[in-house]
């Protein structure tokens, strides 16, 4: 691989936000050391998002799927640098669910509502279909 990943960095976030990738044989193992890298500086980013929310037990889960499925360390992780003190050195499972279950009770008898919201017609439709494409295919959506 010519040059490292993070030279690469800027080039393959231009592609991603045009959402067109093309890659070529060649290039497979590169794009995907790549990738790999730009799944691990999102989840970085998750789990400081998590730990400055205050979500503990999911930043906790999240560090478990990551260290398993990635295979890093924990000092390697950025978030859990500041607090390797409270993780064990080899994580176990992921924590047991909570003993309160969240849920939204609905008021007995009642049902949900499922109606259109806007009913638009036959050509409207077909017009706002057209912006809608053309919108997408000028890569604005």
């Amino acid at each position: 691989m010519k040059g490292s990943v993070k030279d690469k960095l800027p080039r393959m976030y231009v592609h991603l936000t045009r959402r067109c990738i093309k890659i070529d044989q060649d290039q497979v193992e590169e794009f995907r050391d790549l990738a790999v890298l730009v799944i691990l500086y999102l989840l970085q980013k998750v789990l400081m998002l998590l730990d400055q929310i205050g979500l503990y037990q999911s930043l906790a889960r999240a560090v478990y799927v990551i260290t398993v499925v990635s295979k890093l360390k924990l000092k390697d992780i950025l978030v859990v640098r500041k607090f390797l003190d409270v993780f064990p050195e080899e994580l176990s499972g992921l924590p047991p669910d909570r003993e309160i279950e969240f849920l939204i009770d609905l008021v007995p008898g009642t049902a949900l509502i499922s109606q259109a919201l806007y009913r638009m017609a036959l050509m409207e439709l077909r017009e706002l279909k057209l912006q809608l494409q053309e919108l997408v295919d000028k890569g604005f959506i």
